[in-house]
């Protein structure tokens, strides 16, 4: 029997001052997703700089940046398009998880 693979999709427009703590509990999860994927929509804010240098060469986390702002819908398809698992989690750039991830797991940091 094959275990599933887990994907957090994760996705920001100009959440620079809350994407890398949104991240950061997808990563700090006590079931560790096998996948993160950041979709950015072509945040105007310095959100791409931020990803690209704390991110970058992550193993654990793919960064995406779409070239046109196409909306929460948009980043998601892109998301799941690119996504090899086979559960997804959805995020918002500017909420968390708590450690034990599940439905009583999402908090937001703004809170």
């Amino acid at each position: 029997m094959s275990l599933l693979k887990t994907t957090c999709i994760i996705d920001t427009y100009n959440h620079e001052r809350f994407v890398c703590d949104a991240i950061e509990s997808a990563l700090t999860q006590t079931l560790p997703f096998d996948e993160i994927l950041v979709i950015d929509d072509a945040s105007t804010d310095k959100s791409r700089s931020i990803l690209q240098e704390r991110y970058g060469d992550h193993e654990r986390v793919d960064l995406i940046f779409r070239s046109s702002n196409g909306g929460q819908l948009a980043c998601i398809q892109s998301g799941v398009l690119a996504s090899t698992g086979d559960i997804c989690c959805f995020l918002d750039g500017e909420a968390g998880l708590s450690p034990r991830r599940g439905p009583q797991g999402h908090y937001n940091p703004r809170s």
